[in-house]
């Protein structure tokens, strides 16, 4: 009876067609000091469901719906007294929770409202421990869409970076699951939603369960080089005596995957050459024509005003043509790789603070890893100031030199030419 009184003594509740008329409304100026004197009842519930809420799914507003989802939370939070921040965020939030699962709205709307969910924040600015349970339910729920799931992980993972109270706790069987069982359907989006689980990792005090599927990731040839390096990073960051994390084999895959994740842009930039090279001379139509790529000479009209015999000499000398190599691998292959290069040698042992691999390693074999990771760390930063192909090929030449040339067995006679150990891509 109070709901259906209140709600009458606003005619013009859902007669708001766009955010702008919603901000500049009597309603909202009249909510705003309601909350601000710490009072949510159920006018000011009538005015977040009926009025501000159905702004996210308004027509006029579509062109624009990320700055209406933050602006609709703005609006419900500003100035609003610590004491209501709760009942608001609750209404907000179980509001959005119901609208990113129904079925019946668009996925847009059910991206948008997710998000909002993992955007909440409390009186202290700091996102509000209330969502972290729904967000982690929403992440490991596999009858929603993925790109809901997706906008579920990306708040709960905000939550674990801000260290909210239980965030932890409620990320790590969504952050396992997604490690040991990875979710079927597009692939684009279980590869995100791996990678943020592999960021997540070292933060959510793992079981051994995701400890080893983190490590399998590391060792699967199959699985996306960058997966692999999240998977090294993480496995770096959680080295310690008691987390159970193998620093050898660990280290062996890494050697592999520097490598290998140079090595394939080179080899891709050689293929196009050749490519085009195949194409071009198939494409002649004088098979017998030259194929260099030389400027061809000035006519010579033979008379007066076209140039002295002298010039024309000159002129006709051919001239290389400097042209731009478009089959290079391109500079944001090379900047990625210096991101990969860098994270690996960060995994070994970070250049600052933190756990590496080779905490867990004694003697020449930690001595091994750190001149690895210096190596490793060289090269990335060359890469960072020139990003081209010539200093991507010279980073492979680096690391190939780094690998370690076994002793032949005694009984065997003397071998011959440069030795690599069995594991060496190289």
């Amino acid at each position: 009876m109070v709901v259906s009184v209140a709600a009458a003594a606003m005619p013009a509740a859902q007669g708001y067609d766009s955010l702008g008329q919603v901000e500049s409304a009597s309603e909202t100026k009249d909510y705003t000091q309601q909350v601000r004197e710490k009072k949510f009842g159920d006018d000011q519930r009538i005015f977040v469901t009926d009025i501000l809420l159905p702004q996210l799914v308004a027509p006029a507003n579509r062109g624009n719906i990320s700055r209406t989802r933050q602006r609709i939370r703005e609006l419900a939070l500003r100035e609003a007294g610590k004491e209501v921040f709760d009942p608001i965020n609750t209404l907000l939030g179980e509001s959005m929770v119901r609208k990113a699962a129904d079925n019946d709205v668009e996925p847009l709307i059910r991206v948008n409202a997710m998000l909002m969910v993992g955007e909440l924040v409390a009186a202290d600015n700091k996102p509000w421990p209330g969502a972290g349970k729904p967000l982690a339910a929403a992440a490991s729920d596999g009858s929603l869409p993925s790109a809901v799931r997706i906008a579920a992980l990306a708040g709960l993972a905000r939550h674990v970076n801000a260290a909210v109270d239980g965030a932890g706790e409620a990320a790590r069987p969504v952050v396992t699951s997604l490690l040991t069982s990875p979710p079927a359907g597009d692939p684009a989006a279980r590869n995100w939603l791996v990678a943020r689980a592999l960021d997540l990792l070292p933060a959510i005090a793992p079981p051994p369960a995701a400890i080893t599927a983190a490590a399998g990731i590391l060792a699967d040839e199959k699985a996306g080089v960058d997966h692999r390096v999240r998977a090294a990073i993480a496995l770096g960051r959680l080295a310690k005596p008691d987390a159970g994390v193998d620093a050898e084999a660990a280290l062996k895959q890494l050697r592999l995957l520097a490598g290998a994740a140079l090595s394939a842009d080179l080899t891709a930039a050689k293929e196009r050459r050749f490519a085009r090279t195949i194409g071009s001379r198939e494409g002649l139509s004088n098979p017998g024509a030259p194929d260099s790529l030389t400027a061809p000479p000035p006519l010579d009209f033979g008379g007066a005003g076209f140039g002295s015999p002298a010039s024309r000499e000159t002129e006709a000398a051919p001239t290389l043509l400097v042209l731009e190599d478009e089959d290079a691998v391109p500079t944001l292959a090379c900047r990625r790789n210096a991101w990969r290069l860098f994270s690996l040698a960060q995994a070994i042992k970070p250049a600052r603070a933190g756990s590496g691999l080779v905490d867990l390693l004694t003697g020449d074999a930690a001595k091994e890893a750190t001149e690895f990771g210096a190596v490793l760390r060289e090269q990335a930063l060359a890469l960072g100031e020139q990003p081209d192909e010539d200093t991507l090929a010279k980073a492979l030449a680096a690391i190939q030199n780094t690998a370690r040339e076994p002793e032949p067995p005694a009984a065997d006679p003397p071998a011959r030419g440069r030795q690599t150990p069995a594991d060496s891509p190289f």
